[in-house]
């Protein structure tokens, strides 16, 4: 339900269902031939120039000779080679962030032939947006925005909807960043609609619903607001929940009837304001040992540190305890989950963690 819900509240798919069958035909028919026109494969260019080359000798087909342009070393701008070349630049940025997405999960990061595919579907679904949209190109963290959509679909209870999970991903993944585009865009960060913009406009609203935590925030310990609320706002919290409680966070994101962004503002200072009595203890200071306090030799060190190692692989779940958490909640329905009120400056825009 969740991935039919999705698609729905990301316009997606239009409210007249009699409408479904020929708009997912349509909108995939439009993702294959974007990658057909857009991305390019090498060995297919080599066998068309081969081809070509063939026909002219044996007068069997009219055929063209091999340009300039086609040539592997051509410095042209119109040339195919120089394309791929420049793709494959872009390419390897997108890779490195694809094999880091979810490195627990073993949807993203397992061994299988499955997970490859998963891999590669989200590498051309990326490098397609970046070649659609040269004004905003592919900035990292895109693959985070990306992957619940994809993952999302890809498990979908109907074989012939999660057969076309990357085509489906792709245009929800368009329409999710086009709320955040200013955000991602780095000549718009001083302006009014960029993401210092945004940032200040948290601010604002933390001040107006627990003044005592801004001041302390603001004045006391002089955190920038930046160092936390940049990627809550940028990656819609995909680094602060694991993923079947980022989509019930989702959940709410994508059915917020007062915009997005205003959710996302809303949920970053019910945030802060769940975990203010942490915060205001936070002097900001370090603490400074005294001059005459010597300093623990090197062997009585060793076993704290044993110990700590024990702690933590007793504190972090086996994998395969957390893959099951995973398949426990992925078919969830698509309903929020959280216990929300709502706040000054945001008003029907709904926070977590209050009732």
């Amino acid at each position: 339900m969740r991935s039919l819900v999705w698609k729905l509240l990301l316009e997606y798919l239009p409210c007249d269902r009699k409408k479904w069958k020929s708009t997912l035909a349509a909108k995939r028919n439009d993702y294959e031939q974007f990658c057909e026109e857009l991305i390019i494969n090498p060995s297919k260019v080599m066998a068309s120039e081969a081809d070509s080359h063939a026909s002219t000798q044996d007068g069997s087909l009219v055929g063209t000779d091999v340009t300039a342009t086609d040539h592997p070393l051509s410095v042209q701008d119109n040339s195919v080679w120089k394309s791929y070349f420049k793709d494959t630049d872009l390419l390897e940025q997108i890779d490195r962030d694809v094999m880091r997405t979810h490195p627990d999960l073993q949807f993203f990061s397992g061994e299988g032939d499955a997970t490859k595919k998963h891999q590669d579907d989200m590498r051309r679904a990326l490098l397609l947006f970046a070649k659609l949209n040269p004004g905003l190109r592919y900035v990292q963290g895109m693959n985070e925005l990306y992957a619940p959509l994809y993952y999302t679909f890809s498990l979908d209870p109907d074989p012939a909807m999660a057969e076309h999970a990357e085509a489906d991903a792709f245009f929800c993944f368009v329409e999710l960043i086009s709320d955040l585009r200013d955000n991602f865009c780095q000549q718009l960060d001083n302006s009014g609609v960029g993401i210092k913009a945004t940032i200040g406009k948290l601010n604002t609203m933390l001040s107006e619903n627990d003044r005592e935590l801004w001041v302390h925030l603001e004045q006391n310990t002089k955190v920038n607001p930046q160092f936390y609320a940049f990627r809550w706002i940028t990656l819609l919290f995909t680094q602060e929940f694991d993923l079947p409680d980022l989509m019930r966070v989702w959940d709410s994101l994508l059915s917020s009837p007062n915009g997005r962004l205003g959710y996302v503002l809303t949920m970053c200072c019910g945030m802060l304001m769940t975990v203010r009595d942490e915060l205001l203890t936070d002097t900001g200071e370090e603490e400074v040992p005294a001059d005459d306090e010597e300093e623990p030799e090197e062997e009585e060190e060793e076993p704290e540190e044993e110990e700590d190692s024990q702690q933590e692989e007793q504190d972090d779940p086996p994998t395969a305890e957390r893959q099951a958490r995973y398949e426990e909640h992925r078919r969830e329905p698509a309903e929020a989950a959280l216990r929300c009120k709502p706040l000054k400056g945001a008003v029907g825009v709904l926070i977590p963690g209050k009732s």
